[in-house]
């Protein structure tokens, strides 16, 4: 679970075999968000939006605009963005309840060591700084919020999601241990 701006965002990803063949593999995965209760927000005003004044202040009321994924498989990373989710946009407030949904995403390669690319937040740097490892098949990304208040506009990130095909049981498994 990740939590930005008092945003807890969670995700889970789950390999969907019964509809995975060998050169697409389906995975399925589940995002929660909810905001963080009043009493919980660290702010000076229960009532008080502050993210005019700050730029990791807790906005009160926030609407999920856009999301930005990027997708590694294998060694070529995709990038989607789009508006809203599943063509939703929930509102963020505190207490609010818990926003949940389900998408997929299929990849065309089951499973590698490590890939290559440059990140966004790195992109100003030297290239032979820009690069990071990170696993073979992997989802990481954020979605754009907007303060109802103010308008103005922040990232919140998503936990990223690991697409690890299960190791196969063998023989040794089935014994117990002794």
């Amino acid at each position: 679970m990740l939590v930005t701006r008092g945003i807890h965002v969670e995700s889970s990803p789950l390999y969907i075999p019964e509809i995975s063949e060998n050169r697409r593999h389906l995975w399925a995965y589940t995002i929660r968000m909810h905001m963080e209760p009043e009493d919980n927000l660290t702010t000076s005003t229960a009532n008080e939006c502050t993210c005019a004044r700050a730029s990791d202040a807790i906005c009160r009321r926030s609407r999920l605009a856009t999301r930005h994924w990027e997708i590694s498989n294998g060694t070529e990373v995709e990038i989607v963005s789009g508006p809203g989710v599943i063509g939703m946009y929930p509102v963020m407030f505190p207490g609010c309840p818990v926003f949940e949904y389900q998408s997929c995403c299929p990849l065309s390669t089951p499973r590698g060591s490590t890939y290559m690319c440059a990140s966004p937040a790195t992109k100003n740097l030297p290239d032979s700084l820009s690069l990071f490892l990170g696993p073979a098949l992997a989802m990481r990304g954020f979605f754009r919020m907007v303060c109802l208040r103010t308008n103005r506009e922040f990232e919140v990130q998503v936990p990223e999601m690991v697409f690890e095909l299960p190791r196969p049981l063998t023989d040794d498994d089935l014994v117990p241990p002794q």
